[in-house]
């Protein structure tokens, strides 16, 4: 598959009713949290691997939003941490004023490093 030059990943969701299957774009991939590392983990663990020496990565190597992060950047033939550099991925938690901590569903933009220039 030819990939575009941006990705977006958007989190699949499930609601009491099961699973709300969204309608994607040619230029997103829905991605399932699953059972591996939930992606409002916070907890920063190394990848014993060291793909790639990102603070992103190691919030999310071991979830599959890293996995299909690091599937993205094989497909475009792209080193992980150039990837990981040219996107824009932004945290989730958001900490209201009053202190509470909010969590939105994620979506970010993968960007392909040579496309950049």
């Amino acid at each position: 598959m030819d990939w575009p030059d941006e990705i977006e990943l958007v989190q699949e969701h499930w609601g009491l009713e099961g699973f709300n299957e969204p309608a994607l774009r040619d230029d997103q991939i829905s991605v399932s949290q699953g059972k591996m590392k939930k992606l409002h983990d916070w907890s920063q663990k190394k990848d014993p691997l060291n793909r790639a020496d990102h603070p992103v990565w190691d919030r999310f190597w071991m979830a599959h939003w890293g996995a299909a992060i690091e599937a993205v950047a094989k497909s475009w033939g792209e080193d992980l941490r150039a990837v990981l550099e040219s996107s824009s991925i932004r945290p989730d938690k958001h900490t209201n004023e009053d202190g509470s901590i909010t969590y939105v569903l994620s979506s970010d933009k993968l960007v392909r490093p040579s496309s950049c220039t």
